[in-house]
């Protein structure tokens, strides 16, 4: 889907759970999660030794979240929670039925694409330059 190296692909579930479990989160989130969100997978992991590029010196690694949803809409605290939790740059690829979307949130500047076709949608954003 994304078009990425086999050698980044992480694929991990990760349950909703841990985003709001023990942690000071109102209820309304907690309710997002459940409503929206049908499943997380940690789904790829863009590093030096998942590809050949070294790491930046603000940016490490990029970990690629993939969110299925139960519906169209994904609120933006969901996103925030997730982003604030997790200490990584994220991207996120968020699926609902055929399509697919990508939010980068990073430093609070949310890069939001339109919904494609999932069999048709790239991830521009994320270009990095290889080594030889």
């Amino acid at each position: 889907m994304l078009n990425l190296p086999a050698s980044t692909i992480f694929n991990r579930r990760i349950p909703k759970q841990k985003f709001y479990t023990n942690l000071p989160v109102s209820s309304k989130v907690v309710r997002l999660f459940t409503d929206q969100i049908d499943s997380i997978y940690w789904a790829h992991k863009l590093a030096p030794d998942t590809i050949n590029v070294e790491s930046g010196t603000s940016v490490l690694e990029i970990q690629i979240l993939q969110i299925r949803l139960k519906t169209e809409s994904l609120d933006e605290s969901v996103i925030t929670l997730i982003d604030r939790e997790i200490p990584y740059h994220l991207v996120f690829v968020v699926c609902y039925q055929d399509h697919g979307q990508q939010l980068s949130p990073y430093n609070c500047v949310k890069l939001v694409s339109p919904w494609n076709k999932r069999s048709h949608f790239l991830c521009p954003s994320v270009r990095m330059k290889l080594q030889p």
